[in-house]
């Protein structure tokens, strides 16, 4: 994905399956994580990684929309 000067995936980048940030998928919330909040996004929230598809996520039973809002489109 291309980041914006921001750091955060720009608006029309999907992961590899056409995930976008804010998708609910197979109980995975996605967010938009620019590499700058890596660390806090982990600690505050327990975001991991999703490789094959470029984008952080949180188990969506865990966190609430409001918790997550920061890295939500």
């Amino acid at each position: 994905m291309r980041p914006d000067a921001a750091g955060r995936a720009a608006s029309g980048d999907t992961g590899a399956a056409g995930i976008r940030p804010g998708d609910v998928i197979e109980g995975r919330l996605y967010l938009d994580v620019p590499y700058g909040e890596k660390d806090e996004a982990k600690a505050l929230l327990r975001a991991r990684w999703d490789k094959p598809n470029g984008l952080w996520y949180v188990e969506a039973a865990r966190v609430t929309t409001e918790q997550a809002a920061r890295w939500l489109p």
